[in-house]
């Protein structure tokens, strides 16, 4: 039995229709929507609005726009959108999903960027990535990927 599943995003778009290629999905943007309607009033009580607004965009963007579909099609652009993902939108949102009174919050923000930033770069350097690539359990912590896969 073989199984022909196509990602989320879909189907490579043909160069020329790339920039027609939003995705409006009603599903998606409801879950948007909710992630939104979940964070705002902690970013409302901590007087982030400004870093909300710039977490749910970058979120919205690499879903919606032509990116995704393009991330289906070509390794580069999957890879930013991973970057997007994990090095910006993750940084940027993890304030308004934990509680606001945690340690970190006690940590310089540029402090956490370096150390999760040298943490990706570790993870994938050849050596570490071919000792870890066939156990799963070294996966069970990736962060899963529900909207683009």
């Amino acid at each position: 039995m073989t199984f022909n599943l196509d990602p989320y995003c879909g189907s490579a778009p043909a160069p020329q229709l790339l920039m027609s290629d939003w995705n409006f999905d009603p599903y998606l943007l409801l879950a948007i929507g909710i992630a939104a309607a979940l964070t705002w009033l902690p970013a409302r009580r901590d007087k982030r609005v400004g870093q909300w607004l710039v977490a749910i965009a970058l979120f919205t963007v690499a879903f919606v726009s032509p990116l995704c579909t393009l991330s289906s099609a070509l390794f580069s652009a999957r890879a930013v959108h991973h970057i997007v993902l994990i090095s910006l939108v993750a940084p940027l949102a993890w304030r308004f999903v934990f509680s606001h009174a945690m340690l970190l919050d006690r940590v310089p923000s540029i402090f956490i960027f370096v150390f999760h930033t040298t943490m990706l770069w570790l993870w994938h350097l050849p050596l570490p990535y071919a000792m870890l690539d066939g156990l799963q359990a070294a996966h069970l912590w990736s962060a899963p990927q529900p909207f683009c896969r």
